[in-house]
């Protein structure tokens, strides 16, 4: 799988000069990007880059999202996939910048 490093928009507060929280994260799967924007809305997650890539197995990958993301008001990735197993997730996001290594090298 893909991996990137992204910034997270959570929370959306008008008190103070700031409107929301934003938190940096490195280590997101595609999957796990569309479950962030599941949660916290489409424009949640921003200023995508891809990282590496992975080896990690679609079974692993959903059961790190479901201890991550699960609560007791459900699933958010049953809710973005389907049951798990049900299909394959997505490895990768068309969208996404290109790797910073190859920024840097172009330097």
């Amino acid at each position: 799988m893909q991996l990137y490093r992204a910034d997270v928009k959570i929370g959306r507060s008008e008190i103070g000069p700031y409107k929301t929280h934003v938190l940096a994260k490195e280590e997101l799967t595609a999957a796990e990007i569309m479950v962030l924007r599941f949660i916290h809305g489409d424009d949640s997650v921003v200023n995508v880059k891809r990282t590496r890539m992975d080896k990690r197995a679609h079974a692993a990958e959903w059961d790190r999202l479901e201890k991550l993301y699960a609560s007791d008001k459900g699933n958010p990735a049953v809710s973005v996939f389907g049951p798990a197993g049900a299909s394959r997730l997505p490895v990768d996001l068309p969208e996404a910048a290109p790797e910073e290594v190859e920024e840097k090298a172009k330097a």
